[in-house]
């Protein structure tokens, strides 16, 4: 709120700089194994933390398949990206992730 910006706690916000991220949403047509029911920091580069949504969100509850949602990031240079070139990106990504059971080439999950 306005009210609070000069309050010394807040004001020091006024510091902090913003980074543009990209939240993609994979729905993969199985159960990943090595997924938890947690939001996990990602040791990629590229994804910086995911959840399977399919454990870790009742709405999302699926015992067959997994979603995966993942901040994309930092983004700043793939904004202008087609969602393809993302979703290539990603799965990349994923497949050094999840070796056993992602690979890029969809041959797996």
């Amino acid at each position: 709120p306005e009210d609070w910006r000069e309050i010394s706690y807040f004001k020091k916000l006024e510091k902090l700089v913003g980074v543009p991220v990209i939240n993609v949403h994979i729905w993969f047509d199985r159960k990943l194994k090595n997924t938890y029911d947690h939001l996990l920091f990602s040791r990629s580069p590229l994804l910086s933390v995911y959840a399977d949504m399919s454990v870790t969100c009742k709405e999302y509850y699926n015992p067959n398949q997994s979603m995966l949602e993942l901040v994309f990031a930092p983004a700043e240079e793939w904004i202008a990206c087609s969602d393809s070139e993302i979703i290539d990106a990603t799965m990349k990504e994923l497949a050094k992730l999840f070796p056993d059971e992602i690979s890029a080439d969809q041959s797996k999950a």
